[in-house]
């Protein structure tokens, strides 16, 4: 036996028995350690667990609000609807609900009681590529025209541009399918704003602004969920539709209204708020099928024969209009100027009331009015210019309300009710 161990167990001063212990406490520690790692581990997967449980939830919450708001879209309008052909036409109406591409497609097109679809749009006798004896084959140039009016977003310049046309042109203009957006009782659209919008197409050019324009055979092509033509435009406004596939002679022209892009409850509101009626379309949500019709491509400059063109005398009167307009554009803004002054001087004066702001603003938009009615030479009726102070009033009190508060906020004054 060595000396100073007994039964082979070590003395309790042995240095053994102290590296025997550290060793010991150390294996204890690690195994701690890993217990307390292992159960960070089992919370951050139970975490993890938990995230996705709530965002599946989420999910599925979404998805039953938008199948929610979509079926009560659809339920106020008919399958079975009828659409009126454009006025004056004579035809008889034709449902957008049935056979919408061929009759063996996946897609229902479900209509509301004012939708836009007008008489079969026929290939124009002038449109390059077809005669009688000749069909039009996928890819070609089928319709290339410029716009009956060619102007900006700002309703006035609409109404005067309209009332320089000549008397076919506004005839044409007039027969269109009409559509109010406002939802107001009573409506607060003139007569055009309720046709130009129904029918105008989106232009793409470079300018920062969006820009929309009315045509005379192109207003008049209905939509259908996958038509027979794709259309882009030209720098100058010249709308071109060209076959997606084969379109024989007589055929109905169809297109895709509107843009092909969003998700498809957004496209269906868009249709329904703007056009009156909406779809069910489960061949469009394909990114394939979507982009084959999509609008925005700019066209070719050249290429057949530009239906619709204006003649030098409309051009010059186009100019005329649009320096008239430059001359409103340039009352208005310094009627809004003396308003800004108005609520400027009143702040600093601590004479600012509600009362007070309200009356500069509608002595403002009078200003506006009395200046309008003085320089009419387009002769714009009293509904128009009504219409358009209705309209003016909103924008200037937003713009009214932004100067108060802005110059507030610079002075230090508590916010209040504008």
């Amino acid at each position: 036996m060595t000396p100073g161990k007994a039964d082979g167990a070590h003395r309790v001063d042995d240095p053994q028995v102290e590296i025997d212990q550290s060793v010991i406490l150390s294996e204890i520690a690690t195994l701690e350690l890993n217990d307390a790692a292992g159960q960070s581990t089992e919370k951050r997967k139970a975490e993890r667990n938990r995230r996705k449980k709530v965002n599946a939830r989420k999910n599925k919450a979404e998805k039953a609000r938008q199948e929610f708001e979509e079926q009560e879209m659809l339920g106020s309008v008919s399958q079975d609807a009828k659409i009126p052909s454009s006025v004056g036409s004579g035809k008889t109406s034709k449902s957008l609900a049935s056979d919408c591409f061929d009759g063996s497609s996946s897609i229902d097109c479900v209509v509301g009681s004012s939708a836009l679809a007008q008489e079969k749009t026929k290939v124009p006798e002038k449109v390059s590529g077809f005669s009688p004896h000749k069909i039009s084959k996928k890819a070609t140039e089928v319709l290339r025209e410029a716009p009956l009016m060619k102007c900006g977003l700002n309703w006035l310049l609409k109404e005067a541009f309209f009332m320089s046309l000549n008397e076919e042109k506004k005839n044409v203009l007039m027969s269109l399918h009409s559509h109010c957006s406002c939802n107001e009782n009573p409506c607060r659209e003139t007569t055009l704003m309720k046709i130009y919008d129904v029918n105008s197409f989106d232009i793409v050019n470079d300018k920062p602004e969006r820009t929309n324009y009315i045509y005379h055979f192109a207003s008049r092509i209905n939509h259908e969920c996958l038509p027979n033509m794709a259309r882009g435009n030209t720098k100058n406004g010249d709308l071109v539709f060209s076959a997606v596939r084969d379109i024989e002679r007589g055929g109905e022209l169809a297109a895709f209204y509107q843009v092909p892009f969003g998700t498809t409850l957004a496209r269906r509101k868009i249709l329904l708020s703007k056009y009156g009626f909406t779809y069910i379309n489960k061949v469009l949500n394909r990114c394939g099928e979507i982009l084959k019709y999509s609008p925005w491509i700019i066209a070719n400059e050249s290429g057949s024969e530009i239906l619709n063109k204006p003649t030098l005398e409309e051009m010059q009167t186009a100019k005329q209009v649009e320096s008239w307009f430059k001359s409103v554009s340039q009352a208005a803004e310094k009627a809004e100027e003396d308003m800004t002054i108005a609520i400027s001087i009143d702040l600093l004066r601590s004479q600012s009331t509600q009362e007070r702001r309200h009356l500069i603003v509608e002595n403002t938009v009078q200003i506006f009015d009395d200046f309008l009615r003085r320089n009419n030479p387009y002769e714009l009726s009293d509904e128009v210019i009504s219409a358009y102070r209705y309209r003016a009033t909103i924008l200037t009190f937003r713009a009214a309300k932004q100067v108060f508060d802005n110059m507030g906020r610079e002075m230090g004054i508590s916010p209040e009710e504008f």
